[in-house]
């Protein structure tokens, strides 16, 4: 029977994201259906609007999530029984992303001209990296030849001869590519208005995948 040997190969690498994502969560009751649906409207065209303004493409922003949904209250009495439901209106919810290669620059431009336009949403920063096929491609290769490494290790420590590859396992990560650093920034500054200049050096982000890979040895 062939004698076989399991390594378990590792690969690392930090890596510099280069697209910044600037996320704008809205949150709103109107009266009416059609009042939810108008304001979702007035608020990305607000938004893409503020980006021409600094000559910007209002392609740069896109809906990430919408939802329109009744809202109501529930009416109790002095016992907590239940007496009845009262409608409240429709409940608008949109998330609204500003995706842009990474630069302090825009960041600021972009963020001081949202000040500007008094946004009723909370913001979030964000740092990604966009293309990540090529990160996979070098993680696997990394991990494969840190396999191959240690079984030549093992194999000239433990005197074994014509050492192969002959199965590999590989099983993608859960969280490895898709990591994104996130930043809090707090878009009411003081330091925004005054057009002060915007200076986020943001972590490089950290990305990892391993394999198995099994050696016959005579």
């Amino acid at each position: 029977m062939e004698k076989l040997i399991q390594i378990l190969g590792n690969g690392e690498m930090s890596v510099s994201p280069d697209t910044t994502v600037i996320t704008l969560e809205f949150s709103k009751l109107l009266p009416t259906y059609d009042d939810a649906l108008k304001c979702s409207v007035y608020d990305l065209t607000k938004i893409q609007n503020a980006l021409i303004s600094i000559n910007l493409t209002k392609d740069y922003v896109k809906t990430s999530y919408f939802k329109i949904s009744t809202d109501s209250e529930t009416i109790r009495d002095d016992n907590g029984n239940r007496i009845k439901r009262l409608f409240l209106g429709y409940r608008y919810n949109q998330i609204l992303k500003i995706t842009f290669p990474r630069s302090n620059e825009t960041l600021g431009k972009i963020l001081n001209i949202l000040q500007s336009y008094k946004l009723d949403s909370e913001m979030k920063i964000s740092y990604i990296i966009k293309d990540t096929k090529k990160i996979k491609d070098e993680l696997l290769a990394l991990a494969v030849n840190d396999a191959k490494k240690k079984a030549e290790v093992i194999a000239n420590t433990l005197g074994l001869k014509n050492i192969r590859p002959v199965n590999i396992n590989y099983h993608a990560p859960t969280n490895g590519y898709d990591q994104i650093r996130r930043i809090e920034y707090d878009a009411c500054a003081t330091s925004l208005s005054s057009g002060a200049e915007i200076d986020i050096e943001p972590e490089d982000i950290e990305n990892s995948d391993s394999v198995i890979v099994s050696f016959a040895f005579d």
